[in-house]
C-alpha cells in the first residue's frame, strides 16, 4: 500500500503543475482631482479609488520644482480608496502625482497624473527616471523564481525516482533531493527581498538595508517561504524518525524533501509579477 507521504507528494506535485486561476492586477478606475484638471479653489487631498483594496508602497505629490510636497506617510487608505493628504496653502501651478501600491496577489502598480492648482505652468514637474532600475530588479526576481522552480523540479524528480524506480535511497541521491530542497529554500529567501525591492524600486546600494525585505515580508511570498525553510530545517530531526531504521528513515526522507518547497511553487513561479 502506497505510504502516505508518497501520496502527498504526488498531490503537491500535481497541484504545483496545474495552471494557477488568472486574476486581474488592480487598476486604477478613477481619482480626484482627474488628470489634467485645473482647479479654481484649493483641495484637503488626492483621491484614488481602485478596483480592489491596496497597500502603498511609495506615492509622492511633486510640486514644478520637483519636490515632495506629500509622501508616503501621508496617505490614508480604506478599503479600496486612498486619500493623499496635502498640505495647507499649497502654491497655485502644475503637481504630480505618482504612486507604487501592492494589489491583493503582491504584484505591484505604478502610475502618475498631473492636476494644476489656479493655472497650469510651463514647466510641469517630471516624473523620476525609474525603467533602468525596475527593468534589474524585474530580471533578478525572475531568475530567481526560475532558479527555485529548477531546483523544485530537481528535488521532486530525484524524491519520485527514488520511490518508484529504485524503491530506496542511496546516499547519493538522498544528497541530491536534500541540496536541491536547500537551494528551493534558499532562492525562495532570496526572492523575498528582491521582489521587495521590485515593488519599492530601491536603489541597488540598498537591497541589504531593511525596507526591500520589510516591503517583501508583507507579501505571501514570505510565509511561503518561511514555509520551505522550516520545512528543510525540521526533516534533520524529526521526533518519529528511528535510528534503528536508517533505510527507512533515507526513504522517508526523499519523500518529505519537496514537500515544503512545494507549498510555494504556485505563488513563486505561476504568479508572474505584472503591472
Amino acid at each position: 500500500m502506497m505510504k502516505r507521504s508518497t501520496i502527498l507528494v504526488l498531490f503537491l506535485v500535481f497541484l504545483s503543475f496545474t495552471p494557477s486561476e488568472g486574476r486581474a492586477h488592480a487598476l486604477l478606475i478613477g481619482s480626484d482631482p482627474k488628470d489634467g484638471a485645473v482647479l479654481k479653489d484649493a483641495i484637503e487631498a488626492v483621491v484614488l479609488s481602485f478596483n480592489e483594496a491596496v497597500v502603498p508602497v511609495d506615492v509622492r505629490v511633486l510640486d514644478a520644482a520637483g519636490s515632495a510636497i506629500a509622501e508616503t506617510r501621508n496617505v490614508r487608505v480604506r478599503d479600496s480608496e486612498m486619500r493623499i493628504i496635502l498640505p495647507p496653502e499649497m502654491p497655485k501651478g502644475t503637481y504630480l502625482v505618482t504612486y507604487r501600491v501592492r494589489s491583493g496577489d503582491s504584484h505591484p502598480v505604478a502610475g502618475s497624473f498631473y492636476f494644476s492648482m489656479g493655472y497650469a505652468t510651463d514647466h510641469p514637474p517630471v516624473a523620476p527616471e525609474t525603467q533602468a532600475l525596475e527593468g534589474i530588479w524585474r530580471t533578478a526576481d525572475w531568475t530567481l523564481r526560475t532558479l527555485n522552480f529548477a531546483a523544485l523540479t530537481a528535488a521532486c524528480g530525484g524524491a519520485l525516482f527514488a520511490v518508484f524506480v529504485t524503491g530506496g535511497a542511496s546516499r547519493w541521491l538522498r544528497r541530491y533531493v536534500l541540496v536541491s530542497a536547500a537551494l528551493t529554500a534558499l532562492t525562495a529567501a532570496f526572492d523575498v527581498g528582491v521582489h521587495g525591492a521590485l515593488l519599492a524600486l530601491t536603489p541597488l546600494g540598498e537591497f541589504f538595508t531593511p525596507r526591500p525585505w520589510q516591503v517583501g515580508g508583507e507579501t505571501s511570498l514570505a510565509p511561503a517561504a518561511a514555509i520551505a525553510i522550516c520545512q528543510r530545517r525540521s526533516k534533520n530531526r524529526p521526533v518519529w524518525r528511528s535510528k534503528s531504521r536508517p533505510v527507512a528513515r533515507g526513504s522517508a526522507d526523499m519523500q518529505r524533501g519537496p514537500i515544503g518547497p512545494l507549498c510555494m511553487s504556485r505563488r513563486n513561479f505561476c504568479n508572474t509579477t505584472g503591472w
